[in-house]
């Protein structure tokens, strides 16, 4: 059995399935105009990486986070440069706020067909969901995150209690 999944790994490894991880490269010098389209970028970066991903060239910047989160921010860029950059915002099921862009993403997973998700924990939240799974599909020329999905439990440990919002 041990040897059949070792195969089974070693055939999605050189079968390219992870797609969205072929072209990752560290960013050791963020470009001004990343830094400047995210407020992560203040402090530094801690890590930043870029990767092309879906056709285009993402920055994913680290940002102040929690023990229980790993927060990027996402900047679209016309090329390694970064010429143009902008921030990507996220939409959630829930009016958008103009105080707060949802411009950060916790604990990212890059998927086939151009689709980010994320899981965010939060065991502060007293008074409602402590815990969601979103899926986006990055859409357009100049992509746009569009909401494919989203489901939050107040059960922090993600056991039951889901409720599903948003369903393509």
């Amino acid at each position: 059995m041990r040897r059949a999944a070792w195969a089974f790994c070693l055939v999605l490894a050189t079968t390219g399935v992870a797609r969205a991880e072929d072209d990752l490269t560290t960013v050791d010098v963020l470009p001004s105009s990343v830094r400047e389209a995210t407020w992560c970028a203040d402090d530094g970066p801690g890590f930043a990486t870029r990767r092309v991903f879906a056709g285009f060239v993402i920055f994913a910047v680290q940002c102040p986070g929690n023990n229980a989160n790993y927060i990027e921010a996402l900047v679209v860029a016309d090329d390694e440069a970064g010429n143009n950059a902008r921030a990507l915002v996220f939409p959630t099921p829930d009016p958008p706020n103009p105080d707060f862009a949802y411009d950060a993403l916790s604990n990212i997973r890059w998927l086939d067909g151009g689709v980010i998700s994320e899981l965010v924990v939060d065991p502060e939240v007293i008074d409602g969901p402590c815990r969601h799974e979103a899926r986006w599909r990055l859409t357009g020329t100049r992509p746009f995150p569009k909401l494919i999905f989203w489901r939050e439990t107040e059960d922090c440990d993600g056991e039951g209690g889901w409720v599903v919002r948003v369903a393509e």
